[in-house]
């Protein structure tokens, strides 16, 4: 029977975040991917059916706009709007599966594991993480310090003339 310690055990807990991380990378570009890839393909379709004879339709000025670049154009903003909003929610879920190993471990433990991540340097797992981290509501302060007394020279309150 094997004991783990409890800094294995964070060790570990770290890098399944970093690799949830690093999912979430891959989940936006291959939905981008994935999503682009068809407006290219209608891209393509239009630039080698495209008939410069047709300009003549519109009294021989050329068209504003080539088809190729209208679907070039929809490619590039759908996969990017798809590619983010697809991170976003894989982002969540993977959030909540680390909200839910993190509730094993105590709140030290948890700042301890969660801590070195909010500088990592992937932006994917620092938006994973910070949420993470403010739930834990830990003090801010090093020391909880009393309110400095008066110098003699701070300007009297209105309700308390000399």
């Amino acid at each position: 029977m094997t004991s783990t310690t409890p800094d294995s055990q964070i060790e570990g807990l770290r890098e399944r975040v970093r690799q949830a991380g690093e999912s979430v990378l891959a989940v936006r570009i291959t939905t981008a991917a994935l999503v682009a890839a068809p407006c290219l393909l209608f891209a393509l379709i239009a630039s080698l059916i495209h008939d410069p004879s047709e300009e003549a339709a519109w009294g021989g000025r050329p068209a504003v706009v080539p088809p190729w670049l209208v679907w070039l154009g929809v490619a590039f903003v759908l996969g990017a709007l798809v590619g983010l909003m697809a991170a976003a929610l894989f982002r969540r879920l993977q959030r909540a599966r680390v909200r839910r190993t993190l509730a094993t471990f105590s709140r030290e433990q948890q700042a301890e594991t969660l801590t070195p991540l909010l500088a990592h340097p992937s932006g994917d797992i620092r938006k994973m993480v910070a949420p993470l981290f403010r739930e834990l509501a830990l003090p801010t302060e090093l020391a909880p310090v009393a309110a400095p007394d008066g110098r003699g020279d701070e300007p009297a309150s209105p309700e308390q003339p000399w």
